[in-house]
């Protein structure tokens, strides 16, 4: 067969390791005859031009064909598609330059040694963003630490950012990079899991995206909590018993019917509330949820677009909240930077008096409680409340979950950024998922890892984390079952919609310097 050159740029990098890779006896090897399509293994020729490309008669021939890295795992036990072809290594891409570990790049995708490859989405220039990153990153530093996944194989991470500079990208180039991530992950690596992203327009893009290019990846988010996501269509094909997106948080059907009934319905100095909400699926769904449950007669509704805020939407949702005349007012943000905006424009129109009451996406103590806002922002926040998906299923585990992730990663606290635990979980459920699918054939993917998701809600009870994971996946491979603890809860997910119920806790802020659970509903 004709050698092949079209990709010797590509990969001439990787070619000093190509003696090490080497499936033969040792032999003469240099970048030099390399360069000239000689080669004396197929390991030469693999690390110069792709996986599948063997040494015929002194030169490499052709690596694999694909058309996405699925195709690379399916034929070749591993690879990226890049151009058409399986490679040996991880492309780099600027949007996706976090990885776990540190020498992802520089490691196989296939052959001896070779390194199983997930991914996650997150916004890399915001700090709860990162934060929910880093929980992910503990889980597979914990994992490869321990005993890895199926055969001891080790995961890589790549984490490729959706939010563009400062996390600002809305509209279309918001769309764009979260399809350009799924591409990436899903279509290039044939990552047959991904954590994220954290917000639900986003979770929508990328479900939309993943359907639309029929990729066998199995996305997990831990923070979209849109009661819009509830069966949304994930599966590529109508056979499939399993969706393909799941989630580790709970909908807002049950957080916005908290935050009615058992916060500001209680309140009986409250009688009306003005709902501003942010005007994407996570608002508008948690809005609506909060309008049946307190009352359409009790509740006024005012949506802001959170890229307009800074040039008069805060003062335009303050004057509209200032016409309401509601006792209380619910915001309801994604960003605690959209939440300050907003009480900004609040307090200017004299609304600082009112009862304020906060959701999921306001918890980030980085933001929320900075110590340089003006002390009437802090006032208000001090005396205000809110609602989020609970973070621990008990306090011995949370302390000891947020113990394990302030070591690896200095400063990142979950009780004070909502769903880290939840983040962490999700990233042990995929792995799990990667157990179970192993057991069935060498070339799955992510339709086989969602039935083993499904295969994680009966059985012996088991809890995620380092020091049970090796017994767990054992466990798992045996019997074909087990019953996962996660450190946000019991982790109980219904097979065909991905997602399952989960206790709601009531947040407070102590002395303006963090957050504190006020209550806790089952």
């Amino acid at each position: 067969m004709k050698p092949r050159t079209s990709n010797f740029l590509h990969n001439v990098v990787r070619a000093a390791l190509a003696c090490g890779l080497a499936l033969a006896s040792p032999v003469s090897c240099s970048l030099g005859n390399l360069a000239h399509d000689a080669c004396s293994t197929d390991g030469e020729c693999a690390a110069a031009f792709g996986v599948g490309s063997a040494c015929n008669e002194g030169y490499c021939s052709e690596p694999g064909t694909c058309t996405t890295g699925h195709d690379c795992r399916t034929q070749y036990g591993g690879g990226a598609c890049v151009e058409g072809a399986c490679q040996l290594f991880v492309p780099e891409d600027p949007a996706c330059t976090i990885v776990e570990p540190p020498d992802l790049l520089s490691r196989p995708l296939a052959g001896d040694g070779a390194v199983l490859v997930v991914g996650a989405i997150f916004a890399r220039e915001d700090k709860k963003n990162e934060a929910t990153a880093d929980a992910v990153r503990l889980a597979i530093q914990e994992i490869n630490e321990s005993t890895g996944v199926a055969n001891g194989q080790s995961i890589g991470l790549v984490v490729c950012d959706n939010g563009g500079a400062q996390n600002k990208a809305e509209g279309d180039e918001r769309k764009a990079l979260d399809q350009h991530a799924l591409d990436y992950l899903a279509g290039t690596l044939g990552a047959p899991f991904i954590v994220g992203p954290r917000t639900s327009s986003d979770a929508l893009h990328v479900v939309a995206r993943l359907v639309e290019k029929k990729y066998p990846t199995v996305v997990i988010s831990p923070s979209a909590t849109s009661p819009g996501l509830t069966g949304v269509q994930s599966r590529i094909d109508a056979s499939d018993p399993q969706p393909l997106f799941w989630r580790t948080c709970p909908s807002d059907a049950l957080q916005g019917k908290v935050l009615a009934t058992e916060l500001v319905g209680k309140d009986q100095a409250i009688a009306t509330a003005s709902v501003v909400y942010t005007n994407d699926a996570y608002g508008q769904g948690l809005s609506d949820v909060f309008l049946k449950e307190y009352g359409a007669a009790k509740t006024s509704l005012v949506p802001f677009d959170a890229s307009k805020l800074a040039s008069g939407g805060a003062t335009a949702a303050a004057a509209a909240v200032t016409t309401n005349a509601s006792d209380a007012i619910v915001i309801v943000a994604v960003s605690a930077s959209h939440t300050i905006e907003l009480l900004t424009a609040m307090a200017a129109a004299g609304l600082e008096a009112k009862k304020f009451f906060f959701t999921d996406g306001s918890k980030d103590a980085a933001l929320l409680l900075d110590p340089e806002l003006p002390t009437q922002i802090k006032e208000i926040i001090s005396a205000a409340q809110g609602t989020a998906p609970a973070s621990a299923r008990d306090a011995v585990t949370f302390k000891q979950f947020t113990a394990s992730l302030g070591a690896a990663f200095p400063g990142v606290d979950p009780a004070q950024t909502s769903f880290l635990a939840h983040a962490y979980d999700a990233a042990y459920l995929g792995a799990f998922g990667l157990v179970y699918a192993a057991t069935k054939a060498d070339g799955y993917d992510g339709r086989d890892v969602a039935e083993g998701l499904a295969r994680l809600q009966a059985g012996t009870a088991v809890e995620v984390g380092a020091i049970a994971w090796p017994g767990a996946k054992q466990m798992l491979a045996d019997k074909g079952q087990i019953d996962v603890l996660g450190i946000s809860g019991d982790l109980t997910l219904d097979p065909t919609l991905g997602e399952g119920p989960a206790p709601i806790e009531i947040w407070g802020v102590q002395g303006g310097t963090s957050f504190f659970t006020v209550n806790t509903i089952p």
